[in-house]
């Protein structure tokens, strides 16, 4: 079984950047961390069967290779960059940059996060999968389920209003990770090590559409941190009551 998921870098605050790439630093990104829990799902599917390949893609400026590195410290087999100056803003553009390389690799199982923390569109797998041509289920709760005869996958997914789908897909198929069931495992330290000197296999991205513009760009704006409260339940909520008259939230 071959397994492919999607990860994408995003800036550590988790808001969109658009900023030229010799204005950045690699320690203000970090792994999309519904993502990060898409690929421990795909570990665990991994160190569970065997025989099962793991390889890691990413779309974007040559910054993301350090996200792929990262994958392949927490375990993937394999990673593909594919490189773009700027990754598209939406999730149409992005999913047609994708299709390509997914098309050569015909994985049986694609895995991504639900929805990325800067753009929280969440439709980049489900319009990755139409454009594929493969059945696909989103909002994913709860550990993926391989059937014994390996041709199909059950998964259950969050259908809105607490209530629970339970749902079984035929190979090939895409499924979007929510967070919450499982813990992402740390790197390991030697596939850390190697994966520092991999070579990283790169291919340019397609060009898109460009259907979302981009007319400016600016750094993300850092928030002040908030006023904690110390003392008593009572105590606490003088204060709270003190801070909300003084704003004028509440009449004295």
């Amino acid at each position: 079984m071959h397994i492919a998921v999607l990860i994408k870098q995003i800036h550590s605050l988790g808001t969109t950047q658009i900023r030229p790439a010799r204005e950045e630093n690699i320690s203000e990104f970090r792994i999309n961390r519904l993502d990060e829990h898409a690929l421990e799902e795909a570990l665990r599917i991994k160190e569970s069967l065997p025989g099962v390949t793991l390889t890691l893609i990413s779309l974007g400026p040559d910054r993301v290779t350090e996200a792929l590195r990262r994958g392949l410290g927490m375990g993937a087999d394999n990673a593909i960059h594919l490189k773009a100056e700027m990754e598209p803003l939406s999730a149409t553009d992005t999913a047609a940059a994708l299709r390509p390389v997914l098309k050569d690799l015909a994985p049986d199982l694609i895995v991504c996060g639900a929805m990325s923390e800067d753009l929280m569109q969440g439709m980049t797998g489900p319009a990755l999968a139409a454009m594929l041509g493969i059945p696909w289920v989103s909002q994913v709760v709860k550990e993926l389920l391989i059937h014994s005869d390996n041709k199909t996958l059950e998964a259950t997914r969050d259908a809105g209003a607490g209530s629970r789908q339970v749902i079984r897909l035929p190979f090939p198929c895409l499924v979007t990770i929510q967070q919450g069931f499982n813990i992402p495992r740390y790197p390991n330290i030697s596939h850390m090590i190697q994966a520092r000197t991999r070579p990283i296999p790169s291919r340019d991205a397609p060009a898109t559409s460009n259907t979302t513009p981009v007319t400016g760009s600016s750094p993300p704006t850092r928030r002040g941190r908030g006023l904690r409260i110390t003392g008593t339940p009572e105590e606490q909520a003088a204060q709270f009551v003190a801070y909300l008259q003084e704003r004028q939230v509440l009449k004295t």
